[in-house]
């Protein structure tokens, strides 16, 4: 196809997907997450009224619940023309009592999802846009060449190691479903279904990902398979005596609606169920709602491994996702069969690749292979394709490896439930294989070496990581300091990161403005343009822009 009408089709391709994008929510789009002081917290009813806008004050979780009781939603009842962010504002101007708002919806456009295939169960093979081995290799990326994950397997002790799986759901009559699935413990944040089912619906719709959980699983934990025909006679998944808590988390990979990974990461801390390490090959925008979960989840002791992202011809961004951008979290970021990049297409080449960078947050990145990982095929009972890819390949796989690593050392003893997350990290990073070209830049702290991480004792830190908040890079330069008040801040640098997160324009001119420590006249004159062709964007953010 000639470049112009490629790009034509790309243009028209993008313009059909915002559409979608938009009209994507449920009516609900408008609900807030609001954070209240503690000591208002008796005297919230169910309503507040805003000036002349009523809002119902809904709770994020049950009682008994570890979340933190001072996060509600905040939906308003009466119909009104601001945005979400002026929604926002508006409240926290109203409310004294309420200290921080946030949609709860957010807007992720120019996202291309990755084709649905064909259910007839026919198996797919290799794909020669990537790196493969010559002849078919069942789970290759198994290997001691690479993640060796087979070779740092622990034996089958009563003693587990618990993994929380937060997908799309699990394919239950699939032959690759963990030996030791927790059915009893499985839950679903998706509204309107079933609380108590996580299994994948097989939910169809433009931006929907029916089985990609069930793909994730089995390279996590999937049980025993035999291929003759591959020559393939063991457990598929990485990790296949740990206990697996699934959870059904949203119908497509990207979390529109920064509630339910929140609510999910607050169940398994409760004490019923306890979960060692997180694998979530999901991603979405920023939320100071999930950096404080991240937070209490890290302190919990809990192992969090999530996607660095995906984009497709450099669409929506090349740039880590959230909450793989977050310090205390795990970036999973990819690499090839040849352990080369898992990043080569330029602008508007639709081929997915991974995310990767900026490079403040590669120090808590690392990566695993992918693509043309075997992929276990959703409504199918025994079939797998082996051109499994994305960053959600690399996710599970670096999650098992620290299940290993846990498992290994289930007997150490820590005076801090974050000293066991810090000796993960310090195993995993320390061991992982960084002789490969601009490992950094790529792969943050090197590829997956399970075994050899099992060679590292635990280590035992006594201050630490930073706590995770949401704050812009660029803030001081464009708007100096004390401009607003810290709530106001917080609120306005969650807002420019989910618009940078959309648009390439910004992300180009916010990049440039962080490398020179300046912004020009036109480059503050590109934001501003920028910002005020965005329908959702924030009124209170386009007159902070023109401000002098």
């Amino acid at each position: 196809m000639p470049f112009t009408f490629r790009y034509l089709a790309v243009l028209l391709a993008v313009i059909t997907l915002n559409i979608f994008v938009v009209a994507e929510g449920d009516g609900s789009d408008k609900d807030l997450i609001i954070e209240v002081s503690t000591k208002s917290l008796g005297s919230i009813g169910h309503t507040y009224q805003a000036g002349d806008i009523t809002f119902e004050i809904l709770p994020l979780f049950d009682n008994n619940s570890r979340m933190r009781k001072n996060w509600l939603i905040a939906r308003p009842k009466t119909r009104t023309e601001l945005t979400a962010w002026d929604l926002a504002h508006y409240l926290t101007e109203q409310q004294s009592d309420v200290l921080y708002a946030e949609p709860d919806y957010a807007h992720i456009d120019n996202y291309r999802p990755q084709a649905q295939k064909s259910r007839d169960c026919t198996e797919s093979g290799y794909s020669n846009d990537w790196p493969h081995p010559q002849t078919i290799r069942f789970g290759w990326h198994l290997e001691n060449g690479y993640s060796q994950l087979r070779s740092a397997r622990q034996a089958d002790t009563p003693d587990k190691v618990r993994i929380a799986h937060f997908d799309t759901g699990y394919d239950p009559n699939h032959i690759y479903i963990p030996k030791y699935m927790r059915f009893d413990l499985q839950r679903n944040f998706v509204d309107g279904e079933n609380l108590y089912s996580a299994v994948d619906l097989g939910s169809e719709g433009l931006l929907n990902q029916p089985g990609h959980g069930t793909g994730t699983c089995a390279v996590l934990a999937g049980n025993h398979v035999s291929r003759p025909q591959n020559q393939f006679d063991d457990y598929v998944g990485g990790a296949p005596f740990a206990e697996i808590v699934p959870v059904r988390l949203s119908r497509s990979v990207i979390l529109y609606k920064s509630s339910s990974f929140v609510k999910a990461l607050y169940y398994i801390m409760e004490a019923g169920v306890a979960c060692d390490v997180m694998s979530m090959s999901m991603g979405g925008v920023a939320s100071k709602y999930w950096a404080d979960g991240v937070n209490d989840a890290y302190e919990h002791g809990i192992v969090l491994v999530t996607a660095a992202g995906n984009n497709f011809g450099q669409l929506p961004t090349t740039h880590t996702v959230f909450p793989a951008r977050f310090n205390r979290v795990i970036s999973a970021c990819g690499a090839t069969y040849d352990y080369s990049p898992y990043f080569k297409y330029p602008l508007f080449d639709f081929h997915m690749q991974g995310n990767f960078g900026p490079d403040e947050v590669m120090s808590s990145a690392m990566a695993a292979y992918t693509p043309n990982v075997m992929w276990a095929k959703f409504g199918c009972v025994s079939q797998f394709d082996i051109d499994g890819g994305g960053t959600s390949c690399a996710t599970p796989q670096i999650a098992a490896a620290a299940a290993q690593w846990l498992q290994k050392y289930r007997t150490q003893k820590y005076d801090f439930a974050w000293q066991r997350v810090n000796a993960v990290r310090h195993a995993l990073f320390t061991s992982a294989r960084k002789d490969v070209k601009d490992c950094f830049k790529y792969y943050g702290n090197g590829i997956v070496r399970a075994a050899d991480a099992l060679k590292i004792a635990p280590k035992l830190d006594s201050q630490p990581l930073d706590k995770d908040e949401v704050s812009f890079p660029i803030w001081t330069i464009l708007f100096g300091r004390n401009r607003v008040s810290v709530a106001k801040e917080q609120m306005f640098a969650v807002e420019l990161l989910r618009l940078e997160h959309n648009s390439r324009v910004l992300q180009q001119t916010f990049a440039a403005i962080k490398e020179s420590g300046k912004a020009t006249p036109e480059q503050r004159q590109i934001i501003r343009d920028t910002v005020a062709g965005v329908p959702y964007a924030s009124q209170a953010l386009r007159n902070l822009l023109s401000e002098k």
